[in-house]
């Protein structure tokens, strides 16, 4: 498993909600894009999520747990 680079936040902010779902495809969170196109969230919103927002989005503790872990390496 290769680990993703430190992302600069000021950079993360700027992301385009098409940019967020290639970081998803890239975290091997792909079961979550449609639900975060669907929502349309770009960088400023991804850094907003809180971990209910994210058990909202994706449906699954599991998943929320996830991508919380890779929303850390931001």
């Amino acid at each position: 498993m290769s680990s993703l680079p430190v992302l600069n936040t000021d950079v993360v902010r700027d992301w385009s909600p098409e940019q967020v779902s290639k970081w998803l495809e890239a975290s091997n969170m792909t079961s979550c894009i449609p639900a975060f196109v669907e929502n349309e969230i770009d960088g400023q919103s991804l850094l907003l999520l809180t971990a209910t927002d994210l058990v909202d989005l994706t449906g699954s503790v599991t998943a929320a747990q996830q991508l919380q872990k890779a929303l850390g390496t931001l």
